[in-house]
């Protein structure tokens, strides 16, 4: 995971956040999800493991450690939700787990979705699409073939996986440059306050 980050966001000299707990949060049910959602906004599902798996840098971090693999693709897309402002859902499967029930939480802005039992993602999303009809714009990234043409024919707008990553690239790009302006103006403040402080 530090690899992933470093590769985004530049070296680390504090990795610290790699042993930091998740935050807890009341877990929620898809239907108090979607009752808590506004028609006018856009919407963006995303098939987590499906995703992991389509871009190469995610793909190699699975084949060391999957839970570390979510992790990151979470951390990054709360990022990307922040910045972009969207309404963002973010679906695991969890059909694999004997017993396993549905789980929602919220997490950082974006709704973290694990399946339950026998439930994989594309069939959820699938729900959820139906659901979501009414709302004014809802878009599913994954690299599913079969199931962009589902959600297609459910109302949604498909978002193959290879351009869900270039508008995530684009926008950790424009994080970066903000922080670099940010730090910039600082710096300069900081350069009137010592000469300031000379002064006197």
């Amino acid at each position: 995971m530090a690899a992933i980050f470093e590769r985004t966001y530049g070296p680390v000299k504090d990795k610290t956040f790699l042993l930091r707990p998740k935050p807890q949060s009341k877990p929620l049910s898809t239907e108090t999800m979607l009752s808590n959602l506004d028609p006018e906004e856009s919407y963006l599902l995303v098939d987590g493991y499906n995703i992991i798996y389509a871009w190469e840098d995610f793909r190699s971090l699975a084949r060391e450690s999957l839970g570390l693999a979510r992790e990151a693709l979470v951390r990054l897309l709360i990022d990307y939700q922040g910045f972009r402002q969207c309404n963002l859902i973010l679906v695991f499967d969890a059909y694999k787990v004997t017993g396993g029930e549905e789980r929602v939480e919220k997490n950082g802005g974006i709704y973290i979705v694990y399946t339950r039992e026998a439930e994989i993602a594309d069939v959820y999303i699938e729900r959820v699409t139906s659901q979501l009809k009414a709302h004014r714009n809802v878009r599913v990234a994954t690299s599913d073939g079969l199931e962009q043409m589902i959600v297609l024919g459910k109302g949604a707008l498909r978002l193959p996986a290879s351009a869900f990553r270039r508008e995530v690239d684009q926008a950790v790009g424009e994080i970066h440059t903000f922080l670099e302006r940010m730090q910039s103006k600082n710096k300069g403040l900081y350069s009137i306050w010592e000469r300031m402080k000379a002064s006197n």
